[in-house]
C-alpha cells in the first residue's frame, strides 16, 4: 500500500532538491531504524551511543569513535552463467523451457535474498536493490560465520539442482555510519569482492569432494541420460528427447503454472530431501510457490501480484512482482509465420538485445554530488539515492516496457528486468519496438543526455540455435555500445547495432521508412514491381556515401544531387527522402545522419518482407 500511493509523493519538498520519494525515505529510514534496534540488542550499542548518534547527525557532525564502529553489514548477490543456462534448451516446446527457466532466475534472486533476510532476523523492507539477476541487502552487523553459512547452504543446493551451470556469488563487507554516507563508493568496493568470488565458483563448498568428485548415487546406462543437461537421469528412455526431472520441471513450471498467472502465492515449507526439481530448490530454502489466476482465499502465505502494479477489489497484494512472467505464443515457427502476409514475408525472427548505457557511470557522478553534500555540511544520502535510481531504472524496465508488448503474440519476451531485456520476435514487430522502447526511455528519464540505451538486432531463421542467437545478439550489442566516429576519443552509445550495421536511432527510422517505401512499391500495386529495384536502390549507396560526407562538412554541390536523383528517377520518394537527408544535414544542426550504409539496412529488411512463400 504504501509503495502504490507513495512512491509519487516527494519527501520534501523545501530546503532539498525533491528527487526522493516519501516511500523510499521511509522505507531506508525503517530499514536503519530496524538495524539500529537489532543492534542495540545485541550490545554493539547503547542508549547513549544512539543518542549521540541522533544529536551528532542533527549538528552535521560526524566524527567520534560511534561513526567508526561497524554496525552494518551490506551483502550483494549476482549470478553467473545465466546464457549458457537460459539457452541451453530441448528444440521439443523450447519456449516452454525458455520460460520456465527465465521465471526459475527471477525467483532464484528473489529468494535466495529473502532467505537471507529471514535467517538474519530481517525483512524485505532492507533490500536496497532485487533485479536483474542481482541483490543488495543491508542488515545490521552479522558476524561472517553466520553469513559464511547461509551463504554455503544456498550455493550447496544450487549445485546439487543444476551441477556448474549456474552460480550465485554472494560477498558483503560491514560498514560504520561514515560507511553509509559514502554508500556508493562502498557499493563499488563490494563489488569487487563479488568479481573475485565469481572467478573461483563454488569454492565456498565445504564438501567439495564429495558433491563434485564422488561419483553420484544414480545409474545411468547408455541411452538414459538427459538430453538437455547430459548429466541426469531421464524420466523415459524410449523417447528421442529424454528429460531429467530438473529439466522436466522448467517445461512444467511453465506448463501448468504459469499460463494467464496473475499471482504468486507463497507459504512456508521445510524439504529434507536434495532438491531434484525447480520447486524443490525452493522448498529448501523454505518457501512453497505457486502461481494461481486468482487470489488464494487461504490466510496462509503471502499474496504477490504479476506484471501489474494496481490495487483491485479482491485482494491487496503483499507486494507487486515486475517483468515477464505470464507465457505469451511459445512455438516460435508460429511467431515466425506472423511475418508472412499473403505469401510474402521472410520466415526468419529478430533477436533484441537493449541494455542501458553507462550505469556505472551515473553512479560514480551521483557518488561525488554526494561528496560536495557533504563539503557542504549537508548529510549525504547516497544510500538512498542508489536505491532510488536502482528501483527507478528496474522499473522502466519491468513495467515500462511490458506495457509496450503486453499481450502481443509477435514478441516473446525471454527476460526483462533490472537494466536490459532480451526479446525475440516477428522482425516488423521487433523493428518498431526498438524506437518506441527508445523514446519511452527517453520520455521516462526527462531526455537528459546522461540517459542513453544502446540495442542489438539479429535476424534468423525461426529453428536458429537459442544459445548461438543468444551469442549473436550480444555481439551486435557491444558493438553498438563500443561503435566509435573517426574523430570521437570514447564511444556516445545511444546507437543500434543491425547485425554488421551501427546507425543512430535516427538512422535506423529512416532505414525502416525506405523499406517500406521500397515494400510497398513491389507488393502494393496490381502489376508488382520487380525486386531488383532492391539492388538499384543498394547500389546507390556508391553516389549517396560522398554525397552525404559533404553534406556533414557543410558544402555540396547540386549539380552531384541531381545526378543521383536522376539516377534513382525510377524510385522518386526514395531519391527525395535521401536528398532531404542531405539537405537537412546542411541546413539543421544538431542529430545529423552519418553513415550512409543505412540504406543497406533498409534493403535487407525489404527483401526479408518481399521475399513469396511458396504455398
Amino acid at each position: 500500500l504504501y509503495e502504490f500511493y507513495l512512491s509519487q509523493i516527494p519527501a520534501q519538498t523545501r530546503g532539498f532538491v525533491s528527487d526522493i520519494s516519501l516511500y523510499d525515505h521511509s522505507r531506508i529510514t525503517a530499514a536503519l531504524a530496524h538495524i539500529f534496534y537489532k543492534d542495540y540488542k545485541e550490545g554493539l550499542l547503547t542508549k547513549n551511543d544512539l543518542e549521540k548518534i541522533r544529536a551528532s547527525l542533527r549538528d552535521k557532525n560526524t566524527t567520534g569513535d560511534v561513526f567508526e564502529k561497524a554496525l552494518f553489514t551490506f551483502i550483494s548477490g549476482d549470478l553467473s552463467g545465466i546464457q549458457n543456462f537460459l539457452f541451453n534448451v530441448s528444440s521439443e516446446k523450447a519456449g516452454r523451457m525458455l520460460k520456465g527457466k527465465s521465471v526459475f532466475l527471477d525467483l532464484l534472486t528473489r529468494y535466495s535474498a529473502k532467505y537471507i533476510l529471514e535467517n538474519t532476523g530481517f525483512t524485505r523492507v532492507n533490500t536496497v536493490y532485487l533485479g536483474g539477476g542481482n541483490f543488495d541487502l543491508l542488515i545490521a552487523y552479522t558476524p561472517d560465520e553466520k553469513l559464511d553459512t547461509l551463504r554455503t547452504y544456498i550455493v550447496e543446493n544450487l549445485w546439487k539442482l543444476l551441477g556448474e551451470d549456474l552460480y550465485l556469488g554472494i560477498e558483503w563487507i560491514h560498514l560504520n555510519i561514515s560507511d553509509i554516507l559514502n554508500f556508493i563508493d562502498k557499493k563499488r568496493e563490494v563489488f569487487s569482492r563479488l568479481d573475485e568470488r565469481k572467478r573461483k565458483r563454488f569454492s565456498e563448498l565445504k564438501n567439495f569432494y564429495e558433491l563434485i568428485l564422488q561419483p553420484k548415487e544414480e545409474d545411468i546406462g547408455e541411452g538414459e541420460y538427459c538430453t538437455v543437461c547430459g548429466k541426469k537421469k531421464s524420466r523415459d528412455a524410449s523417447v528421442q528427447e529424454r528429460w531429467c526431472k530438473t529439466c522436466e520441471s522448467f517445461v512444467d513450471l511453465a506448463d501448468k503454472e504459469l499460463e494467464e498467472a496473475k499471482y504468486l502465492i507463497e507459504k512456508k515449507s521445510k524439504l529434507d530431501k536434495d532438491p531434484e526439481t525447480v520447486k524443490d530448490f525452493f522448498e529448501k530454502l523454505g518457501y512453497s510457490l505457486g502461481f494461481s489466476k486468482n487470489p488464494s482465499t487461504s490466510k496462509e502465505g503471502k499474496i504477490y501480484q504479476l506484471e501489474d502494479v494496481t490495487i483491485g477489489d479482491k485482494v491487496i497484494p503483499c507486494g507487486f512482482l515486475l517483468g515477464s512472467y505470464n507465457i505469451p505464443e511459445s512455438d516460435f515457427e508460429e511467431i515466425a509465420k506472423k511475418n508472412i502476409v499473403d505469401e510474402f514475408g521472410d520466415k526468419r525472427l529478430a533477436y533484441l538485445k537493449m541494455d542501458a548505457d553507462n550505469m556505472g557511470g551515473i553512479f560514480k557522478k551521483l557518488s561525488e554530488e554526494e561528496r560536495e553534500r557533504i563539503k557542504g555540511k549537508e548529510i549525504s544520502i547516497s544510500l538512498t539515492r542508489y536505491g532510488v535510481l536502482s528501483r527507478r531504472i528496474e522499473l522502466f524496465f519491468g513495467k515500462e516496457v511490458l506495457e509496450l508488448i503486453k499481450g502481443s503474440k509477435e514478441v516473446y519476451p525471454v527476460f526483462i528486468g533490472g537494466d536490459d531485456l532480451f526479446l525475440i520476435g516477428t522482425y516488423e514487430r521487433l523493428n518498431s519496438l526498438v524506437l518506441e522502447i527508445r523514446n519511452k526511455y527517453k520520455e521516462y528519464t526527462g531526455s537528459q543526455d546522461v540517459f542513453t540505451i544502446s540495442a542489438g538486432i539479429c535476424y534468423l531463421p525461426h529453428d536458429f540455435p537459442l544459445i548461438r542467437g543468444a551469442s549473436l545478439v550480444e555481439e551486435t550489442l557491444e558493438k553498438a555500445k563500443g561503435f566509435r566516429y573517426p574523430n570521437e576519443e570514447k564511444a556516445t552509445k545511444d546507437k543500434v547495432c543491425v547485425e554488421e550495421e551501427v546507425l543512430t536511432y535516427r538512422e535506423f527510422r529512416e532505414a525502416l521508412d525506405i523499406a517500406e517505401d521500397l515494400s510497398k512499391r513491389i507488393l502494393g500495386s496490381e502489376e508488382q514491381t520487380s525486386r531488383a529495384i532492391i539492388s538499384k536502390i543498394e547500389r546507390s549507396i556508391k553516389g549517396f556515401s560522398p554525397l552525404l560526407e559533404s553534406s556533414l562538412k557543410g558544402k555540396i554541390s547540386p549539380p552531384s544531387i541531381w545526378r543521383f536523383m536522376y539516377y534513382l528517377r525510377d524510385q522518386k520518394e526514395i531519391a527525395e527522402r535521401l536528398a532531404d537527408i542531405m539537405i537537412s544535414n546542411l541546413l539543421k544542426s544538431g542529430d545529423k545522419i552519418r553513415n550512409p550504409r543505412l540504406i543497406l539496412v533498409a534493403t535487407k529488411i525489404a527483401r526479408m518482407k518481399t521475399r513469396r512463400r511458396e504455398a
